[in-house]
């Protein structure tokens, strides 16, 4: 009987130990990028989005009483022109849609439609909720984050959700998302407050892998800049630019330096 207790209490704690193991996962992968060149960008934007369509990208800058977007030559992001917005406005993600640039609101809870080719022909659209980042996608789609670990797809004709994910690392949401952009196959994504991207599969949610951004945020940080936070795919230059609020810089990064994980 004293045998048997024996036998039955060490099972018990390997049974115990077992519940109680932590699962180990395999790590993310963590990319450390660098730069190849640097591109000047206007100095008075809290940069809130970037977008390219065709020969321009547009920029989209935040805060009430100060927000504006701008139009960029994609060859030197030299300033074509520069459009203000009512001050009540917050402004948010830009993103281009056939002949429209559709401009996200923070909390206004309001999408501004422009005719790109007269930036004088506006209409809003009311949107409920918070809006933070905009994208295209691959197929013809918008992409939006409103600050959590959701990504919705939008039509661009009038903005109805067609699709979402949950972003996750493992099991683990992954909030905070912000700035948005689609390159090769892969969502990129500033998570707001941070110095890293997320590189995330957009049909299970998953990032497979992390840009770690911190030595690049840390130079603008010097000269008065803030969080990181802006990203767009130059497929003709084969490269991402980033950048951030107040910087000074956008920043170039090869996609040379990294594995198909990133794109």
């Amino acid at each position: 009987m004293r045998q048997r207790l024996k036998r039955h209490s060490f099972g018990w704690v390997l049974f115990t130990l077992t519940l109680y193991m932590p699962v180990v996962t395999q790590a993310t992968t963590e990319i450390t990028p660098t730069y190849d060149l640097k591109r000047p960008l206007p100095s008075n934007c809290y940069t809130q989005g970037l977008s390219l369509d065709q020969e321009v990208i547009w920029l989209s800058c935040g805060q009430y009483g100060q927000s504006k977007f701008f139009q960029l030559l994609s060859s030197n992001w030299s300033v074509n022109s520069e459009t203000p917005l009512p001050h009540q406005w917050f402004a948010e993600g830009i993103a281009a849609a056939n002949d429209s640039l559709i401009l996200l609101t923070w909390k206004n809870q309001l999408v501004a439609r422009f005719n790109k080719h007269d930036l004088r022909d506006m209409r809003t659209e009311q949107f409920a909720g918070e809006a933070w980042g905009l994208a295209n996608t691959n197929n013809g789609t918008l992409i939006i984050s409103d600050g959590s670990s959701v990504l919705r797809w939008l039509k661009p004709d009038d903005l109805t959700e067609i699709n979402r994910i949950v972003v996750k690392e493992g099991n683990q949401r992954v909030a905070n998302l912000n700035e948005l952009e689609w390159v090769g196959a892969h969502i990129w994504a500033n998570v707001w407050q941070s110095d890293r991207i997320a590189i995330i599969d957009p049909l299970t949610g998953q990032v497979n892998a992390w840009l770690d951004l911190t030595e690049i945020s840390r130079n603008e940080r010097a000269m008065g800049g803030e969080v990181l936070n802006g990203i767009v795919y130059i497929p003709s230059e084969e490269a991402v630019y980033v950048t951030g609020k107040w910087w000074q810089y956008a920043y170039r990064l090869p996609l040379d330096q990294f594995s198909p994980k990133a794109f």
